[in-house]
């Protein structure tokens, strides 16, 4: 029953649209679908350092008295998604007709970038301890069941990352260049807006 539960909370993450989910987009329409399984691997392993950091200390960082912590959290985040954002505004890539060719390295880079814009949001954070949070008080704190719980919402966030990297694939077929070129512009806002809602939260604390 936990892992079940645990899933459905995976599957309904599909719903939350966070800055990795616009990075995710990017990605698959870019580069294609290894490269967008490179950024989800990325995604999902950032969640599970996450629900590590949650479970055994990062809790901590959002206790009373813990503000300046969150803080610092909350505005090194928002600097990295300015710098992301300002990125895809002015230099957004012009896709090539031709095959393109993705290289070991580019994987590490797409799996890097996608960790990083997941971790560094604090929200990410809140989510799991509140997850952790549930599991806990609904299966009365065993251990088994809290863990099965949590690795099935990976599973599903990993599942529905999957969905839209396969999704992306059928849409690139019909997406002219200079569609895509406005959409990444797009994007680089939509990242800088999320990074403006981090500087709102920290300048709340």
């Amino acid at each position: 029953m936990a892992f079940l539960h645990g899933l459905g909370f995976g599957l309904l993450m599909m719903f939350f649209i966070g800055p990795v989910f616009f990075y995710l987009l990017e990605i698959s329409l870019q580069h294609g679908t290894k490269s967008g399984m490179a950024a989800a691997v990325g995604i999902v392993t950032s969640d599970i350092s996450a629900i590590v950091l949650c479970y055994f200390w990062a809790s901590k960082l959002f206790d009373n008295g813990s503000d300046q912590n969150e803080f610092w959290l909350s505005i090194g985040g928002g600097i990295i998604l300015v710098v992301f954002g300002l990125g895809y505004i002015f230099k957004p890539k012009m896709p090539n007709s031709h095959a393109i060719t993705i290289k070991k390295m580019d994987y590490a880079a797409f799996f890097t970038k996608a960790f990083l814009i997941n971790f560094v949001n604090p929200f990410v954070f809140l989510v799991w301890i509140t997850m952790i949070g549930t599991a806990q008080s609904t299966y009365n704190g065993n251990t088994n069941e809290v863990i099965a719980f949590l690795l099935a919402a990976t599973l599903g966030i990993f599942a529905t990352d999957t969905l839209k990297v396969l999704g992306s694939k059928y849409l690139r077929r019909v997406i002219e260049p200079h569609f895509l070129i406005k959409l990444y512009k797009i994007i680089g806002f939509v990242l800088i807006a999320f990074s403006l809602r981090l500087f709102y939260h920290a300048a709340t604390l």
